[in-house]
């Protein structure tokens, strides 16, 4: 299963393996191991997932990871989000409150009828 969601995600950024590999440091060795079916290393499919801007869940499962999400769980979608997320994680914990009270703010905002 990784392996095709690997190929597939290449297609889509217009690449291939190996010269991707190569960009990342992924030896071909490595790259055959994948394709006859191991799996790469937590370090690597964070690698891969922040690369290819994608989850870890979808690298590794394909669509059946959106599948299975809850109704309510929150899937981060870009590089914008995750940089948000993990400033906002190293905060203080008051300060995270503050952090969020301002965004609900602003949303709200931008909700009410002008």
């Amino acid at each position: 299963m990784f392996w095709d969601q690997f190929i597939e995600l290449c297609n889509q950024h217009e690449t291939t393996p190996n010269p991707l590999g190569r960009k990342l440091g992924i030896s071909s060795g490595i790259l055959s191991r994948w394709k006859t079916g191991a799996m790469p290393s937590t370090e690597m499919l964070i690698k891969l997932s922040q690369y290819f801007n994608v989850s870890i869940d979808y690298l590794v499962f394909g669509d059946q990871a959106l599948e299975q999400q809850p109704d309510n769980a929150i899937v981060v979608t870009d590089q914008n989000e995750r940089i948000l997320i993990t400033h906002y994680r190293a905060l203080h914990y008051l300060n995270q409150i503050k952090v969020l009270s301002s965004v609900i703010e602003e949303a709200e905002k931008e909700q009410k009828p002008q």
